[in-house]
């Protein structure tokens, strides 16, 4: 009984967190405005976000050893990388589901994508 309410109050818990942490901020700044030099930093938080999924994909961790390539995610972000900076937009790419971020089998899933990613720019 112990752990059951323990679980339910630390689900509730981290559901208040959660709330509070996406509208909080939305309440305080109603009313003010930020710094340009604020506004500007903020607008690189979309683009290190993606980088940092981006790079996790591209090594495997080895426990006690240096990160290994994954060349599947390698070879299959290149079209991806090439249509980013044809389109000088790497979010709108991504949000045409042109990032890849797991690749099954290898070079053929690369070509689909390479495919995807021709696509995105029309």
């Amino acid at each position: 009984m112990l752990s059951t309410s323990y679980v339910l109050l630390t689900i509730v818990g981290c559901g208040i967190v959660t709330l509070l942490s996406r509208t909080l901020p939305f309440v305080l700044l109603k009313n003010h405005s930020l710094p340009p030099l604020v506004v500007e930093l903020l607008s690189f938080v979309p683009i290190t976000i993606m980088t940092a999924l981006w790079v996790t994909n591209l090594f495997t961790q080895h426990l006690g050893h240096l990160p290994s390539v994954n060349y599947e995610n390698l070879f299959a972000s290149v079209p991806t990388v090439i249509t980013a900076v044809i389109t000088k937009s790497l979010l709108d790419c991504a949000r045409r589901s042109c990032v890849v971020s797991d690749i099954k089998s290898g070079y053929v899933n690369g070509f689909k994508m390479f495919v995807q990613n021709i696509r995105c720019l029309t």
